[in-house]
């Protein structure tokens, strides 16, 4: 089942009130406290195409990561970001941190090129 904010979230982006699906979830994500919820907003924020906020969120997110799933998952998706920004430079040392992980990684070598 869909978490509330996903309803609301979906409900908004549907009607193409873009604006204020930003401002809900600038709101939640002010007042997340755990990973998990920081993460949720850069989700939403990325599917949006709002990378500058992906990015805050996520960063956000790996500061309040606790494994190392939860750290290499965020670190992939700020890779993703910062590409798809035209930040290469700054998806570098997330790319290098991933690779001393698992250098075999398909997704973080593509994103590497």
């Amino acid at each position: 089942m869909n978490n509330p904010l996903e309803i609301v979230v979906n409900t908004l982006k549907s009607w193409k009130e873009i604006e204020l699906s930003y401002q809900v979830l600038d709101a939640f994500g002010k007042r997340s406290s755990t990973f998990e919820e920081s993460n949720l907003i850069a989700k939403y924020f990325f599917e949006f195409k709002n990378l500058e906020k992906a990015i805050e969120y996520g960063k956000l997110s790996l500061s309040r990561s606790s494994s190392n799933r939860e750290k290499y998952t965020t670190k992939a998706n700020l890779i993703n970001a910062y590409n798809q920004s035209n930040q290469p430079e700054k998806a570098l040392s997330y790319i290098k941190d991933c690779k001393k992980v698992n250098p075999n990684d398909t997704e973080i070598l593509l994103e590497e090129t």
